[in-house]
């Protein structure tokens, strides 16, 4: 599941940007999240 690859990949950054993204939202939105593993 796309949702878990963001939230548990292997570079930390990646990692915490995309679960800072994802605590800021009401509904999850799996294309911002991966905006914001590209550009932690």
């Amino acid at each position: 599941m796309r949702f878990y690859e963001l939230l548990s990949d292997p570079d930390p950054a990646r990692a915490a940007a995309a679960t800072t993204e994802m605590l800021g939202m009401r509904t999850i939105v799996i294309a911002n999240l991966e905006a914001a593993a590209a550009n932690p």
